[in-house]
């Protein structure tokens, strides 16, 4: 949706329920036009990556506010990490991954930001004790077709036990184009390395009715314990 001038605000969090200021994240008005042309363009919401390194005690968490009446998606990526009393027997194999990979074709046409509407899985990480999380660490959109102006989402989906509870996590703007046997289709590829916990979704749609192949490379990763 559109966005006006403001702030997001990333708060600390202790287990007594006080709050600390951490970081605040400034929103622009978005978009900016002077009038409203006809057709009206298509134009990504607001967007925005931090990089952190912020390490909490347990018991600490995260919050956020926005300034505005204005609706954000917040996603947080974190490590609950533990040291092993026993060192592996060899050198350098503390973690091990796995090759994951998941591809889906997008084609129904869903314009909605807030997870409803027709989204495709890509990518189901089980439930496997196995295992302790999922590296994502890059996405490739390709069109199979000509395309229009629109948009591919990208979102994070949630089980729980329940239905599938999508997030909004990307979009990716896809430019007309017109594709031939001289001239390829419309493709991106977005670096991720993203870390995410078991039992999570990766899902794609498309806000027109066109067909896109979404791919995911992924690794599984464990730390043995010996």
């Amino acid at each position: 949706m559109p966005v006006t001038q403001g702030m997001v605000r990333l708060f600390l969090a202790s287990p007594g329920g006080d709050y600390a200021l951490y970081k605040e994240v400034p929103v622009p008005t978005m978009p900016v036009l002077a009038n409203t042309p006809t057709p009206t363009p298509i134009m990504k919401t607001f967007e925005v990556k931090i990089d952190g390194g912020l390490k909490l005690e347990g018991g600490y968490s995260l919050a956020a506010s926005t300034q505005n009446g204005e609706s954000f998606n917040v996603i947080a990526e974190g490590m609950d990490w533990v040291y092993a009393d026993k060192l592996p027997p060899a050198c350098c194999s503390f973690r091990q991954e796995t090759a994951v990979t998941g591809f889906v074709t997008a084609s129904q046409g869903n314009i909605m930001l807030d997870g409803t509407g027709p989204i495709v899985p890509i990518l189901n990480t089980p439930l496997t004790p196995a295992v302790n999380g999922y590296l994502i660490k890059s996405i490739t959109i390709k069109a199979l077709q000509s395309t229009n102006e629109g948009m591919v989402r990208i979102f994070l989906g949630s089980i729980d036990g329940g239905p599938i509870v999508w997030t909004l996590f990307r979009e990716v703007y896809v430019p007309q184009t017109t594709q031939s046997g001289f001239d390829p289709s419309f493709k991106m590829v977005l670096e991720e390395n993203l870390n995410i916990t078991q039992g999570l979704l990766l899902g794609a749609s498309t806000q027109l009715g066109q067909s896109f192949a979404v791919s995911v490379e992924a690794v599984s990763w464990v730390y043995p314990t010996y």
